[in-house]
């Protein structure tokens, strides 16, 4: 921990980085991934810094506003047609005006890539693009780094996960690094001030019985229609209390919304959408399952761990890569027997599911603080800084 400090300190008193941007469009309109994780790094990142600021759409014309930790959030104004434009109006004056030493993007093709490479004619900054997503997913978003002429501007690639590393240091035929996300450990912790007997109540939910939850995007490729399945199946062996929550909004929301209304046990299925405060679901839940692929470094599996839920994951990348035998269970999405024999031993023995949730805890405290992977950001950002 000294140790951890001392470096801390070091970075601070020898930092080349004053003032850090970051773009993150749907801000205040999402409450996930890229979104969530940009906005904590940002948080940790005024550690380091003088200024830390984030520029963001604002549909409903927000006024400029301050959100805690001295972080700077900028929405800018927008109509509600042609919002990538406007939107790199209000870009290119931020820049201009403020002369920012880093400048952090996630995407290229929202109003980015003008403003970027106008402004780099009259003032130098650092570049990063943080890449949150793998590139087998959505190959058009790097596609837009070369066609809108960023690509060529970018001093520094990161990937949240060892399984994105080769795919996106071929594309870009450079290398990248990797820095994972981090969670706030004060923020994502049990709690006695979370009620979780009113939450079952007001669900329907028994106090006593199993809850299983998935926190993510409503989307195939996240893998809850397999635990949906696996509910079905078990009621044929009499489990019948098993309950399922679900968080999030997606593009294939009226996929699940059918499948649930055509399932046996759709009325132990909770299709929740998008919540402001996730902690109370995973307080209130056993089991964390998150069989998808397709994944950079999901927030979700850190929040999980925080919130001492023991976990299941696919075996898809980068799961081999970022968990092990003990902080995660890992399934192959074809292993229904795999499946359902794991939630059996959860109904019939909940404590050993409960002392491993404990463990992960302890190993997220260890590995991944937000100070500590924003020191690691810092280090990346005064290599690329040029005086």
């Amino acid at each position: 921990m000294k140790e951890n400090i001392s470096n801390s300190e070091k970075l601070k008193k020898n930092k080349k980085v004053s003032k850090i941007l970051f773009i993150i469009p749907f801000l205040t309109m999402l409450n996930r991934g890229i979104e969530r994780s940009g906005f904590n790094l940002a948080k940790a990142l005024k550690f380091y810094v003088d200024q830390v600021s984030i520029l963001c759409w604002s549909p409903f014309g927000e006024k400029r506003k301050n959100i805690g930790n001295g972080i700077n959030v900028i929405p800018v104004k927008l109509p509600k047609y042609f919002s990538s434009y406007f939107a790199s109006l209000g870009y290119l004056i931020y820049l201009l005006l403020n002369k920012p030493d880093v400048v952090v993007i996630f995407y290229a093709g929202h109003g980015e890539a003008w403003p970027i490479r106008l402004a780099r004619k009259f003032i130098s900054f650092h570049l990063s693009f943080i890449a949150g997503y793998p590139i087998e997913t959505v190959p058009h978003r790097f596609q837009e780094f070369k066609t809108l002429g960023i690509e060529s501007l970018l001093d520094s690639v990161i990937v949240k996960s060892p399984a994105m590393k080769k795919g996106v240091e071929t594309f870009f035929n450079r290398p990248v690094q990797i820095i994972t996300n981090g969670i706030d450990t004060d923020y994502f912790k049990k709690s006695k001030k979370i009620n979780t007997v009113r939450l079952k109540r007001e669900l329907g939910i028994n106090p006593d019985s199993p809850v299983l939850l998935t926190v993510a995007a409503l989307e195939k490729r996240k893998g809850m229609h397999y635990v949906i399945n696996s509910i079905e199946r078990l009621r044929t062996d009499n489990i019948i209390n098993i309950n399922y929550i679900i968080l999030g909004d997606g593009n294939d929301r009226q996929y699940f919304e059918k499948l649930v209304k055509e399932s046996s046990v759709g009325h132990r299925i909770y299709l929740i959408g998008s919540v402001k405060d996730v902690r109370p679901y995973y307080a209130t839940s056993d089991l964390f399952l998150l069989l998808s692929y397709g994944e950079g470094f999901p927030n979700t599996l850190l929040e999980a761990w925080a919130m001492e839920l023991p976990v299941v994951v696919s075996n898809h990348p980068p799961y081999p890569e970022i968990t092990n035998s003990k902080n995660a269970i890992k399934l192959s999405l074809d292993d229904e027997d795999g499946l359902d024999d794991l939630i059996k031993e959860l109904v019939q023995n909940k404590y050993r599911f409960r002392k491993t949730g404990i463990k992960n805890r302890t190993f997220l405290n260890a590995n991944y603080s937000w100070q500590n992977i924003a020191a690691k950001y810092i280090e990346n950002f005064n290599v690329g800084i040029k005086y």
